[in-house]
């Protein structure tokens, strides 16, 4: 029997807990009872969606659109049929109905389900029922789990709870689209999830028996994204553990022999990032790895001490990139370097101390680039040169348009520099300099005149090493001119 439903879903959520996840996929039991008279599979199964594997940056797609289809076949709500309903009824070998349910011919006179589909037990108790529109289950549907002979949803969390339980859904087109809820034969919620377009998109709760909640989690785009809470039972104090885009953020404190701390923040776990291929029709639940980061990422505040215990650095990350304004002292106390990241990339102004306090080294950055008056100073307060860099000739991020294009500004050079400028979001000039707008299209740069500027003659920006704490915060090139 074809797949049904299946979700991608944390496996967090069935055992309330997080269990240890591989790469490799858990074998799958999908089968119903055997027939002997089998028919073809896309006519007598539930509603099936499609496996899902989305990286970090894929967003939600839209619905489709329900719009009438073409005699070629276009995907549409509207039927593309050319007969009447008909009813088939799929037997158990005793002669009860087993499935039941309405199809069309379509233009190519191939049998669709279109109309009402519903399965029995060889009881004849409804184990499931729903709509097809073309194919596509589409609208609520139904799946009961009963007492005798059903071996699904039998984990801990259900235990307390009174059989049968119902799942309720809402497909669209074959893919779940809003609340899931499964409830008890009392009317008492277990589990309620949201959907959009087939993967989980908001809140997602397990209950207890009595009505307290057994564990929450937030969801964006099919990943954990936010705050998953745990209730223990006894009323102890709540679990909370944080989640980034599927990475579970820890604390991380690392000491010398003598107790003293090293550093101290949170990072980003580089383990796979789980997600859970969903049955919808079966309840199972089968756990499937992501992409896995290559180390372990810094993120948030970080601070760094000496083995004496005076504070060494101190800033902030995002992702394992440092952001905004990082200090280091020396063992001293001493400051020693003070400067800004923007980007992953040097910017503003940024001061170096010699260790007697004396200032060594000052002058500013434009997105990882010397740019202006850069001066020198010896231990002795003695001027050591300076050095007028110029504007760089490319500079900034790609802030319209999704590279390779978007609006780049251009600036005029000094002589003897290449052409460049710098991103501005709606391609106008910036205030104070000369130019015109370019666009940058499939790995060029084409002026207004229409001459095409290869950017590979354009002095590109030095990326850092975030990990690297010593060359993250280090001196620059520096020639003296006298």
């Amino acid at each position: 029997m074809r797949r049904a439903g299946r979700l991608t879903v944390y496996s967090l959520l069935l055992t309330g807990s997080l269990p240890a996840v591989h790469a490799e996929e858990l074998p799958r039991v999908l089968q119903v009872i055997p027939v002997s008279q089998p028919v073809p599979a896309e006519l007598a199964t539930p509603p099936a969606s499609g496996q899902n594997s989305f990286g970090p940056e894929e967003a939600i797609q839209p619905l489709p659109e329900n719009s009438a289809p073409s005699l070629q076949g276009v995907p549409g709500t509207a039927p593309i049929t050319v007969s009447a309903t008909e009813t088939i009824r799929e037997r158990y070998p005793d002669g009860k109905v087993r499935i039941e349910r309405e199809v069309v011919l379509d233009h190519k006179r191939n049998y669709v389900n279109h109309g009402s589909w519903k399965m029995f037990t060889p009881e004849e108790k409804l184990l499931g029922s729903g709509t097809y529109v073309n194919g596509k289950a589409t609208g609520k549907w139904v799946r009961y789990y009963l007492p005798d002979g059903d071996d699904k949803l039998t984990g801990d969390i259900y235990k307390d709870f009174t059989r049968p339980f119902t799942s309720e859904a809402t497909f669209v087109e074959d893919r779940l689209h809003g609340s899931w809820t499964i409830t008890d034969d009392e009317g008492r919620i277990i589990r309620t999830w949201e959907f959009q377009n087939d993967r989980p998109h908001g809140v997602a709760t397990v209950w207890r028996a009595d009505g307290s909640k057994h564990s929450e989690v937030i969801f964006q785009n099919g990943l954990i994204d936010g705050t998953a809470s745990y209730w223990p039972a006894d009323d102890s104090l709540v679990r909370e553990e944080e989640w980034i885009r599927g990475r579970k953020l820890e604390p991380k404190q690392r000491k010398y022999h003598k107790g003293k701390k090293v550093s101290e923040g949170r990072i980003l776990r580089a383990v796979d990032r789980k997600a859970s291929d969903y049955d919808w029709w079966e309840g199972e639940v089968i756990p499937v790895a992501l992409d896995r980061p290559a180390e372990d990422s810094l993120h948030g505040p970080w601070i760094w001490w000496h083995s004496n215990g005076q504070k060494k650095r101190e800033g902030t990350f995002l992702a394992g990139n440092p952001v905004g304004v990082h200090t280091e002292w020396y063992s001293t106390g001493q400051k020693k370097v003070v400067g800004e990241h923007a980007s992953n990339k040097r910017a503003g102004h940024w001061t170096w101390w010699h260790p007697n306090g004396m200032k060594q080294l000052e002058g500013d950055y434009i997105n990882g680039q010397q740019v202006g008056q850069w001066t020198s100073w010896s231990e002795e307060g003695k001027s050591l040169g300076s050095v007028a860099y110029s504007t760089p000739a490319f500079s900034g991020e790609m802030l319209q348009g999704a590279g390779p294009e978007g609006v780049v500004y251009v600036g005029n050079p000094l002589p003897g520099q290449p052409i460049g400028g710098v991103v501005y979001p709606d391609g106008q000039m910036i205030p104070g300099q000369n130019g015109g707008t370019v666009i940058y299209q499939d790995g060029q740069i084409i002026a207004e005149d229409g001459t095409v500027i290869s950017p590979t003659t354009l002095p590109g920006p030095v990326v850092e090493q975030p990990r690297a704490s010593g060359l993250l915060m280090s001196l620059p090139f520096f020639r003296n001119r006298r």
